[in-house]
């Protein structure tokens, strides 16, 4: 049956693909002639109709990089994706090898692991110290670096060891002078541009909210310039955004919350860059008193990232990130000292507001304490009382489904001052 039908499918699939091929074409030819509004509305379909088997015209692909530094901050965010899609779907596919970790391992001359498959001991452990940048030495060759084991899939190694590993190998098709397409010609053109390059990322770092409270580097952004989960693959991207941090101006708001978001953004790299993290907390925990709200509020966000990484897992253990126990004495300690300073009680507040809201859907034993601290300054005056309002607020709904297991780790005092601060009283009854 799948013999005979065959034909038709292929013969299907064919004129789908020409039929979006014409429609890609037929839409682009309005766009020219259009408004903001109704370009914002054809570029947003030309996104949809992007597929890795239809081919796009040079002219459309020639709109949207023009788009990347069109005036219009809407238009712009639709060429970014256009943009990016169009470069994932014309890259040359990866090659993947399947290897043993005693193969791997063997190479990099590093020991077998203790515990192997069915074993599991999450978190920090001796033999998986090598997929984190802490342990990365760089290759000094174009061959090493062929032959080093990137792993872009972030739970290898955290929880136990498969026997079998498949990744990507960092070699792959290239093109050339001789055979690159005329699209991509187009794009290498333009982004070996300098003055272009400048222009598009003048624009993605003004293309701020309304209040200039939020820098939007978002994921498309990133992924246009080049996205790896593995941090080893990009260490020196990864070192530059951690001395962000060294650059210190209480004059320009806009560059202070540029900075912060930025740094926020190596989130993505989560467990495996604990040193980048211990550096980062050791410096933004002493500027919870920065004289800017927004700045102020970006460093807890950053604050409560950086420890959100010391879990003990059954089983398991923590010893590379920043140390939770450490920071909470840290930050009880200033707000001791601060606490007949009303200007800098605030900094301890957002400190403590970042220890509580590091563990959402669960409850470790610093939490109750740090809660009742909370509590204890909950009438402060108004910049106090609205951060700890919003974290009362996150922790109530992060741990709602599960509070008839959560009440069991507060004392009945506990609860009874968590029912006098919350709205809802009947939450805790």
């Amino acid at each position: 049956m799948k013999e005979k039908l065959w034909p038709s499918i292929a013969r299907m699939a064919h004129a789908n693909k020409i039929s979006t091929q014409n429609l890609i074409d037929d839409i682009h030819e309005k766009i020219c002639e259009e408004t903001w509004g109704q370009q914002k509305i054809t570029i947003s379909f030309l996104c949809l109709l992007l597929q890795k088997f239809v081919p796009i015209s040079s002219s459309c692909l020639e709109t949207f990089v023009e788009f990347l530094v069109h005036d219009n901050i809407e238009l712009r965010r639709y060429a970014t994706i256009g943009i990016t899609a169009f470069c994932r779907l014309q890259k040359p596919p990866r090659l993947y090898v399947e290897k043993s970790l005693e193969e791997i391992l063997h190479k990099m001359d590093k020991p077998l692991p203790a515990m192997m498959n069915d074993e599991y001991c999450p978190g920090d452990r001796d033999d998986n110290l090598w997929v984190t940048i802490d342990d990365y030495k760089p290759p000094k060759t174009q061959i090493e670096w062929e032959q080093t084991c990137f792993l872009d899939k972030s739970f290898h190694g955290y929880y136990t060891w498969p026997k079998m590993i498949k990744y990507a190998v960092n070699k792959q098709e290239r093109y050339t002078l001789n055979n690159i397409p005329d699209n991509v010609t187009i794009l290498y053109d333009r982004f070996i541009d300098k003055n272009f390059v400048e222009r598009v990322i003048q624009f993605m770092i003004l293309d701020e909210d309304e209040d200039g409270s939020e820098i939007n580097f978002d994921k498309t952004q990133f992924v246009m310039f080049k996205e790896n989960k593995d941090p080893r693959r990009i260490y020196r991207l990864i070192h530059f955004i951690r001395t962000l941090i060294n650059t210190k101006t209480m004059l320009n708001t806009f560059n202070e919350i540029s900075r912060w978001t930025l740094i926020t953004n190596l989130n993505e790299f989560q467990w495996r860059i604990p040193s980048i993290w211990c550096e980062i907390n050791d410096y933004a925990k002493e500027f919870l008193d920065h004289p800017y709200k927004n700045v102020r509020e970006s460093i807890a966000s950053i604050l409560s990232i950086s420890i959100s990484f010391d879990i003990t897992l059954f089983n398991g253990k923590s010893t590379r990130h920043p140390n939770t126990s450490q920071f909470i004495d840290t930050i009880c300690k200033r707000l001791r000292q601060a606490i007949e300073v009303y200007e800098r009680t605030s900094l301890s507040v957002l400190g403590l507001c970042a220890i509580v809201l590091s563990s959402p859907y669960d409850i470790p034993s610093y939490v109750p304490d740090a809660l009742m601290l909370l509590c204890e300054h909950s009438h402060d005056p108004d910049i106090i009382q609205k951060s700890i309002k919003n974290c009362l607020s996150e922790f109530r709904r992060t741990h709602h489904d599960s509070w008839h297991e959560h009440r069991e780790q507060f004392t009945e005092d506990q609860l009874a001052v968590l029912a006098d601060v919350l709205i809802s009283h009947s939450y805790y009854a």
